[in-house]
């Protein structure tokens, strides 16, 4: 379950807190639409809190579905705990085999389910983006 948090919060009024997971994989999933460009890099960033446990893995996964099937691509990971706000980091080239047949996602999971976190400032800058 997904629920707005407004006392646990790295930057502005609000974060993200996700509970009531069954699985690892399961967590916060944020659609990228129609916005990112093929055989471009984007690089990602969003801050990371345990909730329920002293510390826990973490990781961003980018999800995409093509003529060839879904793929998930891990391009991060790293040790968040319940005492500081950590940033999570990867690097992701947005390269689909063929047609794109659904939108891209981008997970920020890997903690053992049972385990709830917040994330806070996802931001995705394109490194390819010229004016």
């Amino acid at each position: 379950m997904l629920t707005i948090e407004q006392t646990e919060v790295k930057a502005g009024s609000f974060s993200l807190k996700v509970t009531d997971r069954t699985d690892g994989w399961n967590g916060a999933a944020i659609s990228f639409g129609d916005k990112l460009i093929v055989g471009h890099t984007y690089s990602v960033s969003v801050w990371v809190k345990m909730a329920n446990v002293d510390s826990s893995n973490v990781s961003l996964t980018v999800k995409v579905a093509d003529d060839d099937g879904d793929h998930y691509n891990g391009i991060g990971s790293t040790i968040a705990t319940n005492t500081d706000w950590v940033e999570l980091t990867g690097e992701y080239t947005h390269a689909p085999i063929g047609t794109e047949t659904a939108e891209p996602y981008i997970y920020i999971e890997g903690a053992d389910a049972g385990v709830e976190y917040y994330v806070d400032s996802l931001v995705v800058i394109d490194n390819d983006f010229e004016l």
